[in-house]
């Protein structure tokens, strides 16, 4: 059904966040890298995907990021090797250089696209971004019942108290905000929306679920400890208080 079409853009999107927060390494650089490269050469070797890992318009986004990402690290190797003068030089440069082959390569992509009705997009990741779509244009897929929205009771029934101490999750993630946090945050916005557009999508939503409220639980757990310890040590006599500090 596609969802390693979900992974290929999840990945892309943290690495952009990351790079908007100014967190970019060379572990990031090197994994994510890696994964692009390798990811689309294995892709390519299953039937069903084939040459749709480098001609449709889902795969299009983890590309953008690692040429930008590409750029990043240039920018930041100049910065670290070169003298300031020469620095701002080579950066007015690369910008230039940059905008002109990003612009006709964007042509170029975008001229690709438009040789198709639906800009190289698919069936089904048009039904998501668009939940009229297949109504209108693909019957046979608005018409299986797994490709419908789900009643805001399926939450509840499939999810239980995951998806309760879900938002208490996502809310732990900021405090403090780390790349795996990140990770989890983006995971569970982006499935939530696409669990509530398609019912078979509570498969990409259960397993952040879980993780999110995990987390949220072990806060929960935490603050209920620390308060029971603290309580116990209120309770003790003074005479217990006092011999503790001494054997401390």
């Amino acid at each position: 059904w596609g969802g390693y079409t979900f992974i290929i853009n999840l990945i892309p999107i943290h690495a952009l966040a990351l790079l908007i927060i100014d967190k970019f390494s060379s572990k990031l650089y090197t994994g994510y890298s890696m994964f692009i490269i390798n990811g689309t050469l294995l892709a390519m070797v299953l039937p069903v995907v084939g040459f749709n890992a480098v001609e449709t318009s889902e795969h299009f986004s983890g590309f953008f990021v690692l040429a930008l990402m590409n750029g990043v690290a240039l920018v930041k190797y100049l910065k670290g090797t070169l003298t300031e003068a020469a620095y701002k030089k080579a950066l007015r440069l690369f910008v230039t250089t940059s905008i002109a082959v990003m612009g006709v390569i964007s042509l170029g992509v975008i001229t690709f696209a438009m040789t198709s009705p639906t800009l190289r997009w698919s069936g089904r990741s048009l039904s998501l971004l668009d939940p009229t779509y297949a109504s209108k244009y693909i019957p046979i897929i608005a018409s299986v019942s797994e490709h419908q929205a789900p009643a805001w009771s399926s939450f509840i029934n499939d999810l239980r108290t995951a998806i309760i101490l879900m938002a208490s999750g996502i809310i732990s993630c900021f405090r403090p905000l780390s790349e795996g946090s990140l990770f989890l945050v983006i995971w569970g916005v982006l499935s939530v929306y696409f669990s509530a557009v398609m019912v078979r999508l509570m498969l990409v939503l259960a397993p952040v679920a879980c993780c999110l409220a995990g987390i949220a639980l072990s806060d929960v757990l935490e603050v209920l400890c620390r308060s029971a310890k603290y309580s116990s040590d209120n309770n003790q006599p003074e005479t217990q208080k006092v011999e503790k500090k001494k054997k401390g």
